[in-house]
């Protein structure tokens, strides 16, 4: 542990000098929080948003509905997104995010997964809460699991580089990950230890035009590490895939869609928007 010590140290001195490097795939980054934003012209100019999802027949008999509904509103410094069950009009999931007084950069985020039944395992109850400083890095989260609490907390330096995660997890155990950087700037390691013991190092090298590939992986404890089985986008009924030829939109005066119409083999996917702007 010693020597680890010390590595990590001399790495961790180069990388405090770094320049600002754009975030890839090698760091623990969170999906980005506006990703329940609904894709809209002028977004700014948008007050509230409600989305519906059904299905109807070719002889235009309600079938029912495909997906939850969805409400988005904007009232600064907050921003709010809602689902809501379309059987019992119960709360299923909302998630809020507030913002500087820059009005661009946020500040902190609360998401909330409450199930309508709780023994349904595909919503299970969850809290988080994401803070950020005000180059929008995500410096702390907390995560709440049927009362139990997650809290990870990361930390950049003064260049706007992740060079250390700490995390706090249900049962108290705790891990740290250190990124480590080159005399370029470049991420070069990435180490994380479990209870103060080592658990995976990864090392990258880089080519001339800087794209980079792994060098040495090595893992000493794969039951310790952590796994997070998430479902696609792509397996979810809302990202059926469309074509062109098979969806019709109208669009209101600024040029935004309110119906999208989808015609499949046993009748039609109807999605409705209601916008309401500022």
């Amino acid at each position: 542990m010693k020597q680890l010590t010390i590595y990590i140290l001399y790495f961790l001195l180069i990388s405090i000098s770094g320049y600002s490097q754009k975030t890839d795939d090698r760091y623990i980054t969170e999906p980005s929080p506006k990703r329940f934003f609904p894709e809209l012209n002028d977004i700014e100019k948008v007050k509230y948003v409600k989305t519906i999802y059904y299905e109807i027949d070719s002889k235009n008999k309600f079938l029912g509905y495909f997906w939850d509904t969805e409400i988005y509103v904007d009232e600064y410094p907050y921003k709010y997104f809602y689902r809501i069950d379309n059987k019992t009009n119960d709360t299923i999931f909302k998630i809020i995010y507030e913002y500087y007084e820059d009005k661009n950069t946020l500040k902190y985020v609360i998401e909330d997964n409450n199930p309508t039944n709780e023994k349904n395992m595909f919503r299970p109850e969850n809290t988080k809460r994401w803070y950020y400083d005000k180059k929008e890095n995500i410096v702390k989260k907390l995560e709440a699991v049927n009362t139990k609490s997650q809290i990870t907390n990361r930390y950049f330096n003064s260049r706007n580089l992740l060079i250390r995660e700490e995390s706090i997890y249900f049962n108290n155990d705790k891990s740290i990950i250190y990124y480590l950087y080159n005399e370029a700037h470049q991420l070069v390691k990435k180490i994380r230890t479990y209870n103060h013991n080592i658990d995976y190092i990864i090392t990258w090298a880089y080519k001339e035009d800087n794209t980079y590939y792994v060098t040495e992986q090595l893992v000493y404890d794969r039951e310790s590490i952590e796994f997070n089985n998430t479902i696609k986008p792509e397996n979810s009924i809302s990202s059926i895939k469309k074509t062109d030829n098979k969806t019709k939109y109208s669009y209101d005066k600024h040029n935004n869609w309110i119906k999208e119409t989808y015609v499949d083999n046993e009748g039609f996917m109807i999605t409705e928007r209601e916008i309401i702007y500022k």
